[in-house]
């Protein structure tokens, strides 16, 4: 149940076609399961817990498979071929467009997200009020052309939009098994397969980061490292997967597009005969994703808006639904005891989730009229921070695009309260801030200071200077 699923993507071939192994399934469907949720996995074991999260990882597993055996076993049985067809076959056309609203749901959803963590990789982020750099600014320093925005802005205009302008997507699924048997083995062996990965990666990004662990864990890999190849191979760990993210943007996109054309515009003709058509749907979802993007730079959010609404209907609730139902008379009386026990428990779970995203909007909005009030005549984020390691000492790169009256005192005073000696330094205060400082420790004081305990105490000094601003 791969997101770049549309309506019209088979759930089995419509004619006879060379059968794949069962090990070229698994991979297929491997593939599909993994994706940009992946990387909130250890955030969430931070929030859960560590045996709670593997209890939940084994049951999502469980039900995903039987959810599976349910949809193939009906779409053996019936005419349809289509997720959206085994749907309308059940429950009529509602039931194909509901279909349809959580496939465009799910998939806008993972557009953003893809962008964020692009975002991310490049730019950086500052969640609650931490800054962590993006591998532009580590190696080009903090300048506006590497800021979110516009780096963004860029990889959208020059990278996205020819790649989805492209006609034509090729994406097989891996419903090409002569067997139901042999696809429900290779189901069956993908989500076990996943689950440990998915745990194991949760396992060690909580134990690597601890506490610090953010929603993204790639934005956790700005720490500096002791050695140049450990740097080296944290900035390849994140360019890598956002480069993968960039190829499966246009997968998504072109499903999402043919969706909606299809919803919106059922009786025009084939969306890639209609330039104009085709070029304003294109345009309009790379701007939404674009604008939604930089105005909610957290996946955190858009994970939990989507676990809990359209992504749990089209991986549970809508199989349970099918099996109830029952127009081929092919349930058993433990399906549907297991589709109803689906379909309550997953919307019981769904009404709490929601739930407590209310709260945690109506909080966010409480904290950003609260942060309005206090800094009603400074809008501008605090200068960027990013201390490197050298082989003695360090480097400390301070920036911001104001001029910062008394900001070098503070950040003085900080090192002062570190015992750092100002080894080099040079400080730019007429229209932008910018300080480059290398620090030594006082090797008569006989204490070893972090690199990520003197940028703290640097961003401390920021912030208690911006508030005798204020």
């Amino acid at each position: 149940m791969s997101p770049t699923a549309g309506l019209n993507s088979p759930l089995l071939p419509d004619s006879p076609v060379k059968r794949a192994s069962v090990s070229g399934a698994v991979f297929n469907v491997s593939t599909s399961i993994i994706g940009a949720g992946i990387m909130s996995i250890p955030a969430t074991i931070k929030v859960l817990g560590v045996i709670p999260a593997f209890v939940l990882i084994v049951g999502i597993g469980w039900l995903a498979e039987i959810s599976v055996e349910f949809l193939m076993r009906f779409t053996h049985s019936g005419e349809s071929r289509t997720y959206a067809g085994v749907m309308r076959e059940s429950y009529g056309k509602a039931g194909s467009l509901l279909v349809q609203i959580c496939v465009m749901i799910t998939n806008f959803g993972c557009l953003i997200i893809y962008l964020i963590i692009i975002g991310d990789v490049l730019s950086g982020n500052q969640p609650e009020g931490s800054q962590h750099f993006g591998v532009l600014q580590e190696w080009f320093g903090a300048h506006w052309w590497n800021t979110r925005p516009v780096a963004l802005l860029f990889i959208v205009i020059f990278i996205m939009l020819p790649l989805v302008l492209f006609r034509r997507v090729v994406h097989p699924i891996g419903f090409e098994l002569s067997k139901t048997s042999d696809m429900t083995t290779a189901v069956r062996i993908s989500v076990i397969l996943c689950a440990a990965i998915y745990f194991s990666i949760g396992v060690f990004g909580y134990l690597l980061f601890g506490e610090s662990i953010l929603s993204d864990i790639l934005v956790n890999f700005d720490r500096s490292s002791d050695t140049t190849s450990g740097a080296f191979l944290n900035d390849m760990v994140r360019l890598s997967y956002a480069l993968h993210l960039v190829l499966v943007f246009p997968l998504l996109n072109f499903s999402l597009r043919a969706n909606i054309d299809e919803l919106i515009f059922p009786k025009k003709p084939l969306l890639a005969r209609d330039n104009k058509r085709f070029l304003s749907l294109t345009l309009i979802l790379l701007v939404l994703s674009y604008i939604a993007a930089i105005e909610i730079p957290d996946i955190w959010y858009f994970f939990q808006f989507m676990g809990s609404t359209s992504a749990v209907c089209l991986a549970f609730i809508f199989p349970g639904a099918i099996v109830l139902r029952d127009v081929h008379r092919i349930s058993t009386a433990n399906d549907r005891i297991t589709g109803a026990h689906n379909k309550t428990s997953i919307v019981i779970d769904a009404s709490k989730y929601i739930e407590d995203l209310k709260r945690k909007v109506e909080k966010l909005n409480q904290d950003i009229e609260a942060s309005a009030q206090t800094s009603s005549h400074d809008q501008n984020p605090l200068p960027m921070v990013s201390v490197e390691t050298l082989e003695k000492g360090y480097l400390i790169n301070v920036y911001s695009d104001k001029s910062c009256p008394g900001l070098l005192v503070s950040i003085l005073e900080a090192f002062e309260e570190l015992s750092l000696n100002v080894l080099q330094a040079r400080v730019s205060c007429t229209d932008s801030f910018q300080l480059e400082a290398i620090g030594g420790e006082n090797e008569d004081d006989g204490e070893i200071v972090d690199a990520q305990v003197v940028r703290q105490a640097v961003v401390q000094a920021i912030k208690r200077w911006s508030k005798s601003m204020n």
